[in-house]
């Protein structure tokens, strides 16, 4: 009889635990809608929640950790972090910097908002850049950066052109000069004179070749090729280049101290060049042409190119008009050019049927249907979302996740994407 009662409690030991896995399992295969936001009924909603009020002209934006909301109206601008706020009046521009919204009003007032208003600068022209840690304005033609973790503010140079440098840390300062000042320490690190051009080495630019006339120099002045027409291509140690010579483009390629080899040349233009491993493509005439750095095992891939899209998985993804190729294999013919985007290493991309379209994936092979009557479709966190069962009368669909079923939020307008 023990013997017995022991079989039995075991037996519901075992299927509990088996009802726990199978909960786990469908707890993890359902789709999450990961804070989505979009445009229902001529409103903001936040996963099936309404925020507030749409209006058409204005913009509205997320916050960088996807929490916030930040939008106006007529009245003035407002802030969604749980709950509604109104900010400002009304405002001539506004956006998100870590999550902190920041706006100039109608008195050209700069304020950044952290709980309550930070009054930054007042009557400034506009902002010129935006980082982790500053924000670059130009005030009565001089101009400052704004420190956000010490709110402060430091004048830095006269109105001049300025760029700034790939990891944000460094300003550019050009004239007929470059000056490198870097944000953190207030100063110029790197300056050069009576330059044409100037080529970002590294991502904070503090290593660059520059340009005068036709020679090409690095920074710590070194002559490293002459009689350049145009710099297509630059590392460290790579430059790939043309030269026009007697009615002819050359293109050229240069490792290091070694001498340049000559790749190619025609009477045509010679464009879209990319170094791919030790090949390297480029158009001539509509022609896409693959050419090995040492100049060897020329040939044609393919003709009629209008555009070069992106390099995937060390091929040309391109078009020929509307139809969608990878190097000389047709993937789709018909897409729309502006919807092509490579995400989670795959391509997708729409295409017209009828009134509304069509989505559709590839990983380099001939294209596959994910869904028809699909408005749009985005990436976020590594998820597609798409608006599909799209109603073009009225003007809605339904929200849906790649690879997973609708996710029960319904007869939306637009989606509303990241603003950073």
């Amino acid at each position: 009889m023990k013997k017995k009662k022991i079989k039995k409690k075991n037996k519901k030991i075992l299927l509990i635990i088996l009802i726990l896995i199978i909960i786990l399992l469908i707890i993890l295969i359902l789709p999450k809608n990961k804070n989505i936001y979009y445009i229902k009924d001529n409103n903001i909603y936040y996963n099936n929640k309404k925020i507030n009020n749409y209006y058409p002209s204005n913009k509205i934006l997320i916050s960088k950790d996807n929490k916030k909301v930040l939008y106006s109206d007529y009245k003035g601008l407002y802030l969604y972090d749980k709950k509604n706020k109104k900010i400002a009046n009304q405002v001539l521009n506004y956006s998100f910097i870590n999550n902190d919204a920041v706006y100039i009003d109608i008195n050209n007032n700069l304020y950044i908002y952290k709980n309550k208003k930070i009054l930054i600068s007042k009557k400034i022209n506009n902002i010129l850049y935006k980082t982790n840690k500053y924000i670059v304005y130009m005030k009565n033609n001089k101009i400052y950066s704004y420190n956000i973790s010490k709110n402060k503010n430091t004048y830095i140079t006269k109105n001049t052109n300025v760029d700034i440098s790939k990891d944000n840390n460094n300003l550019l300062l050009l004239d007929k000069n470059i000056k490198i000042y870097n944000l953190d320490s207030n100063k110029i690190i790197k300056k050069q004179q009576d330059i044409n051009k100037y080529y970002c080495i590294n991502d904070s630019c503090n290593e660059f070749y520059y340009q005068k006339l036709n020679t090409i120099y690095s920074t710590n002045n070194k002559k490293i090729k002459e009689d350049i027409t145009s710099l297509e291509y630059y590392d460290s140690n790579i430059l790939i280049y043309t030269k026009y010579i007697n009615n002819k483009y050359n293109l050229y390629y240069k490792k290091g101290n070694n001498k340049s080899i000559e790749l190619d040349s025609s009477k045509l233009p010679i464009t879209n060049i990319k170094l791919v491993g030790n090949k390297i493509y480029y158009v001539i005439g509509g022609n896409l042409k693959e050419v090995k750095t040492n100049g060897k095992s020329k040939k044609n891939i393919t003709y009629e190119v209008t555009n070069i899209v992106d390099i995937y998985k060390d091929k040309i993804l391109l078009l020929k008009n509307k139809k969608l190729y990878l190097n000389d294999k047709l993937i789709q013919e018909d897409v729309i050019p502006e919807s092509i985007a490579i995400i989670n290493d795959k391509i997708l991309f729409l295409v017209p049927e009828k009134d509304v379209n069509s989505l559709y994936s590839s990983s380099g092979n001939k294209a596959k249907l994910i869904a028809k009557n699909v408005k749009e479709y985005y990436e976020y966190k590594e998820d597609i979302y798409y608006i599909g069962d799209y109603n073009i009368g009225r003007q809605y669909g339904n929200l849906y996740k790649y690879k997973h079923k609708n996710l029960n939020i319904k007869k939306i307008q637009s989606i509303i994407k990241d603003s950073e």
